[in-house]
């Protein structure tokens, strides 16, 4: 078994022992696991952008014969297609994505699921940082929808894990702090909202100079104050 691990770091191993790549053999697997097949005409571009066009096609060449020597059932090259094997590799992010694509009902994902690491992190290619980004993003908003249908069907605690989950992949994001609000109040508990969105509120003014949107304010119980009036 051929396991690629992309979140939270790279980590490659076969039959449970690690396998080690050189860097060049590391982005075109990550590359072609996050991209998709890719031609080679791409793969250059993206891995020696500032190589000449026939040095980079060499280095190119040269890494996937050491790839192939590490690793035999991991790529497939077919003309001018370079493919990671799926059959024979279970990806995690492949089935982060079929998860956020077709979320199971039930049994729901365990929050630390969707937040348990960050694709490739401390990888700053530019084709990698827009797919970071764009994860995360999913990620936030799978959380968010769980907590909704999980507040809906009355399951308090699992929207509670869902929202809080968000809060700690993005402690300013107001939506996942409105549905952290609205599970006190079902259950009755004005007071832990109440705490909930003040701490909210300072963060919120101390980082950005902004206050809580209308919307969230609306929700509590009592009147707030403005933030700026904080000490």
């Amino acid at each position: 078994m051929i396991e690629l691990s992309l979140l939270g770091g790279w980590r490659l191993t076969a039959d449970g022992q690690p396998v080690a790549l050189p860097e060049a053999g590391r982005r075109i697997v990550a590359y072609t696991a996050v991209v998709g097949p890719s031609t080679r005409q791409h793969l250059v571009g993206a891995l020696w952008p500032e190589a000449p066009e026939a040095q980079a096609h060499a280095c190119l060449r040269s890494a996937l014969w050491r790839i192939k020597r590490c690793l035999q059932p991991l790529l497939i090259t077919r003309g001018d297609w370079v493919v990671l094997d799926l059959k024979k590799v279970r990806l995690d992010l492949a089935e982060l994505n079929a998860l956020l694509l077709c979320p199971p009902d039930p049994p729901r994902p365990e929050p630390a699921y969707l937040t348990g690491g960050d694709l490739l992190p401390d990888w700053y290619d530019d084709w990698v940082l827009p797919k970071q980004e764009q994860l995360r993003q999913l990620c936030l908003h799978a959380l968010d929808r769980l907590a909704a249908a999980l507040l809906e069907e009355g399951d308090c605690a699992g929207a509670l894990e869902m929202a809080l989950g968000a809060v700690a992949m993005e402690p300013l994001r107001e939506s996942a702090h409105r549905a952290v609000i609205e599970v006190h109040l079902r259950e009755g508990n004005a007071s832990e909202a109440l705490r909930h969105y003040q701490s909210y509120r300072r963060l919120l003014w101390s980082e950005l100079g902004l206050d809580p949107s209308p919307l969230l304010r609306r929700l509590l119980p009592v009147r707030t104050s403005s933030t700026s009036a904080l000490s």
